[in-house]
């Protein structure tokens, strides 16, 4: 690992010159962690991890857990090196001619500049470094370089990192819109409610870790306003299935109540109390059987409910139906993909999936 680049010789000894390169991978855009356990190789390999490009995945293996770590550690400070080389202008140059040469580009620059202008996005969601230029999508906030490559090592399951001035595009329109709505005081609202003083002295890797995967800080006391709690009243009277619904919690979010209140803040288009709620545990997949059809978060959001099931009935006239269907809420929905959302799922009855019930709605923008 060297100058932000990692290479892969078929012959290393350390007495001797490095012989037969097998790959040579910039690690600007590269991604590195611990082989999960679930993996195919991970029964028959030990001390794995994986180097993830877009355009490449090694899985790798060291001789024990002391060299992995410093495999890891190695790699990751080549990648906070790459990045920096990137942010101070190595290549910003070319990437940029690239990037610009579609007219129909969004111009980044713009975004950036709104962003910084929004309550706390003016430093890093996790380390307050002044004027980050990066950003999580489906965290909703803005970090500077050097924790952009903290979150790239979570996995992209657990958060997606663009660069605000490289990416041009990752920021379609409902992205750009969920930027807008969340940003960082949002995301510290959620992920930084319970954040202890002493907090400040652990190591950021391991702080950013305890933020995001194991939700540390989330305050589970959280309690909603007075409309948020009438409507999930109201979801009480259907069936909300999740996967996980039997698991018990010791408070009084658990899977299934989690997942309600996700239903209830995508019916009420309230962005904060939907990441909220996927902080809580919410199942985005979770299914929510009414008269008629089986909805879900994304199907709300699109369509809402009463419109999946007008949609979901074939005797309907069309123009009814139309008539029915409120604007969808993309942004929202763009928070509930980015967190997961399966655009493959289908009903129970008529084996829908959302991209037939757009089609059914004569609704482009949701397809």
């Amino acid at each position: 690992v060297q100058a932000g680049r990692f290479e892969r010789h078929a012959v290393w000894r350390p007495e001797d010159t490095p012989t037969g390169v097998v790959d040579t991978l910039a690690l600007a855009t590269a991604t590195v962690r611990v082989l999960p356990p679930d993996a195919k190789l991970a029964g028959r390999r030990r001390f794995c991890f994986e180097l993830i490009t877009p355009a490449h995945h090694a899985v790798l293996q060291a001789t024990g857990d002391t060299e992995r770590s410093l495999w890891i550690d190695a790699l990751r400070r080549g990648i906070e090196h790459s990045l920096q080389h990137v942010a101070e202008g190595g290549s910003v140059a070319r990437l940029s001619r690239e990037s610009h040469a579609s007219s129909d580009a969004p111009r980044e620059g713009g975004l950036l500049a709104r962003l910084l202008l929004q309550d706390g996005n003016s430093v890093c969601a996790d380390c307050g470094a002044r004027a980050p230029e990066w950003c999580s999508l489906n965290l909703g906030c803005l970090v500077c370089i050097e924790c952009s490559g903290m979150h790239r090592s979570l996995g992209t399951h657990v958060s997606k990192v663009r660069s605000l001035t490289l990416d041009v595009t990752s920021f379609t329109p409902p992205a750009t819109a969920l930027l807008l709505a969340l940003g960082n005081s949002a995301n510290r609202a959620v992920f930084c409610s319970k954040l202890p003083p002493e907090a400040k002295h652990v190591a950021r890797q391991q702080l950013v870790e305890q933020k995001y995967v194991a939700r540390a800080f989330v305050d589970r006391e959280w309690t909603p306003d007075a409309p948020m709690q009438r409507c999930m009243q109201r979801m009480d009277m259907c069936a909300v299935l999740v996967p996980l619904a039997a698991r018990t919690t010791p408070d009084m979010w658990s899977v299934e109540r989690a997942s309600r209140l996700l239903f209830a803040a995508v019916e009420l288009d309230d962005m904060h109390v939907a990441l909220r709620a996927l902080a809580l545990g919410a199942d985005v997949n979770a299914r929510m059987h009414v008269p008629g059809a089986s909805v879900t978060p994304l199907l709300a959001a699109l369509f809402g409910v009463q419109g999946v099931v007008s949609l979901a009935d074939p005797t309907d006239p069309t123009d009814s139906i139309e008539a029915e269907l409120p604007e969808p809420r993309l942004a929202l929905a763009e928070l509930l993909v980015l967190n997961g959302a399966q655009v493959t799922w289908h009903d129970d009855t008529q084996r829908l999936t959302p991209l037939h019930y757009a089609c059914l709605a004569d609704c482009p923008d949701a397809a």
